[in-house]
């Protein structure tokens, strides 16, 4: 016949710490191109609330982004399609 026993209580210290192992996740660099000002600066703002999220470069027109994309070397580019300048198809 089995029999369960009670668990014995662990006191705090000889519990295992798993919310020490945490996985540190790469931050994403973003490139973000967008001729609102108002809808830019809002981006940047609801983008950098997210730990692993950062805005390395902002520009305004489509001619900008192609040489900051080659400075800045981001990850990823969130690119409004109707940019000034140059179509932001073309860059796509």
């Amino acid at each position: 016949m089995w029999r369960v026993s009670p668990m014995r209580s662990r006191s705090e210290s000889e519990m295992p710490h798993l919310w020490t192992w945490s996985w540190k996740l790469p931050t994403l660099r973003i490139l973000l191109a967008e001729d609102v000002a108002m809808v830019r600066g809002a981006l940047v703002a609801l983008i950098e609330l997210e730990p692993d999220l950062k805005v390395v470069a902002a520009v305004e027109n489509g001619a900008d982004i192609v040489p900051t994309a080659r400075a800045c070397q981001p990850d990823v580019a969130i690119i409004d399609i109707d940019l000034p300048g140059q179509i932001g198809r073309a860059h796509v």
